[in-house]
């Protein structure tokens, strides 16, 4: 039913109030939806970078930021237009500058590829990079502000301190080569260990002397990895993994827990696919974690929690993205809310969707079980067929970006349609017309309003969904946009 519009803000409460006036640090969202993702997890939130414009070859594959000096560094085959031995490590600045190359160690110099996947001891206060090869685990010295390449038995840090630690560390003896490679600091009882894997090997993990300490399965059949990133604010694994995507499918970066040895279910795709552009997917590449990390395309903060992971992908052509992981203090990404849609009594999912008019929509809040339930509003915007929809600002409130009365631009000004669906907050819909279909609380999910879809306009039209509820800290949060087109 549709509800009255209501001119005046005096009438809110505390916490309504507090909604309207919060001013967090509006996200700058570089090519935002590049892969089908436009808010929460796996939101890009820089690139992606043509790396192959950058060196001008065309054999870049692992990834490793270094928080010691703010810089990306990725290892390629060859130098410049060169994929020929020796091999390099170029290293990026914050805004996505060239600003050196490397020649990467004799041993590795001289292989047919070189390094691969990389890894850090800086968010324990080291000095180090480390990168995998065949010939096992290599280490780089970066306090002289360029990589120095080491051997023989140099200081790492790890939780508990300062550990000796020999190189290259012969972890190649389970695999035959290092491709995928992450650093643990709280490893091995905290003196600091290493995980690999080798495509579609299982996932190990090795103590500084190479020396197995466990293994787990990893991903489902059809598994190949080549990247690793453990996000050390939970001790979850995330891997640049999954089964080898098809022309309608994008690569994705998979969630695993390292106790369990399980898939946790969360993920995101890629910006590229196979075979389409503008970048096409043809290999997996290098995966880091980085925290904290500044720039000019960072998001909401400049200093941790705020998460990222950050994913070299092989293809045309080959390009870095980063991807938000966690983004508020004391509110992991895992408690996070999301809009999931059920079309003609199909399986609810957060995957941007087709409709045709007549169909029938449910929608939902997914709200993990640990995660109490919040008041939320939810707005539906309606985007005609041909109409660009711009990014909306409520009051700085990261990643939302729904139009409505009282957003910059507002949805009037840009030609678009909003609909309340859900107003937990009594907030008139942020001046938008009433259409209750949603419970008003994140959690329990409650009954859920089925509808049939008419027409909005013709092919190409759209249904965007986005809603907003409050963390434990009374910080608003967006969920994910949700876009439903029609044909």
């Amino acid at each position: 039913m549709l509800g009255k519009m209501h001119t005046s803000l005096g009438r809110f409460k505390p916490l309504q109030r507090f909604l309207l006036c919060s001013a967090l640090t509006l996200p700058c969202l570089a090519q935002v939806g590049q892969n089908g993702i436009d808010a929460g997890l796996g939101t890009i939130t820089r690139g992606p970078v043509d790396t192959n414009a950058l060196t001008g070859g065309t054999a870049e594959i692992g990834i490793q930021y270094y928080p010691g000096d703010g810089r990306t560094y990725i290892s390629r085959r060859g130098i410049g237009a060169s994929t020929s031995p020796p091999h390099s490590i170029i290293a990026l600045d914050s805004n996505g500058v060239l600003v050196g190359t490397t020649v990467q160690g004799p041993g590795a110099a001289g292989l047919a590829i070189g390094h691969r996947d990389g890894a850090t001891d800086g968010y324990a206060g080291g000095t180090k990079l480390f990168w995998g090869d065949e010939l096992g685990i290599h280490c780089y010295e970066m306090s002289s502000g360029v990589p120095v390449y080491l051997t023989g038995s140099q200081i790492i840090m790890a939780a508990n301190g300062p550990r000796a630690c020999t190189f290259p560390v012969p972890a190649q003896t389970f695999l035959g080569i290092v491709t995928a490679l992450e650093y643990d600091p709280s490893g091995a009882q905290g003196n600091g260990s290493f995980w690999i894997a080798n495509s579609g090997s299982v996932l190990i993990e090795v103590d500084r002397a190479g020396s197995l300490l466990r293994s787990i399965v990893g991903g489902s059949p059809g598994w190949s990895v080549s990247g690793l990133a453990l996000n050390i604010q939970n001790g979850r694994m995330w891997a640049n993994g999954g089964s080898m995507p098809t022309p309608a499918s994008r690569p994705e970066i998979l969630e695993l827990d390292t106790i369990s040895g399980l898939l946790t279910g969360r993920k995101f795709g890629l910006a590229a696919k196979p075979g389409s552009g503008p970048w096409i997917f043809s290999a997996r590449g290098g995966l880091c974690y980085i925290q904290g990390r500044t720039g000019p395309t960072h998001g909401p903060a400049s200093a941790p929690p705020f998460s990222e992971l950050g994913v070299l992908t092989q293809g045309t052509p080959d390009h870095f993205t980063f991807h938000r992981l966690d983004m508020l203090l004391g509110f992991p990404s895992e408690l996070e809310s999301s809009i999931t849609a059920s079309l003609n009594g199909g399986p609810y999912s957060s995957v941007n969707s087709i409709w045709t008019p007549g169909s029938s929509l449910s929608i939902q809040y997914s709200t993990p079980p640990t995660n109490p339930g919040s008041s939320a509003i939810m707005i539906a915007n309606v985007v005609p067929a041909g109409t660009s929809m711009p990014s909306g600002n409520t009051f700085n409130i990261p990643e939302y970006r729904s139009l409505h009365a009282l957003s910059l631009p507002s949805a009037a000004s840009s030609g678009i349609t909003a609909l309340t669906v859900g107003d937990g907050f009594s907030l008139a819909g942020l001046l938008a017309p009433s259409f209750i279909i949603l419970p008003l609380k994140t959690q329990p999910p409650g009954l859920v309003s089925t509808f049939t879809l008419p027409s909005f306009g013709g092919p190409g039209s759209r249904l965007i969904f986005q809603g907003v509820y409050l963390s434990y800290g009374l910080t608003p949060i967006a969920t994910n946009l949700l876009v439903l087109t029609e044909i």
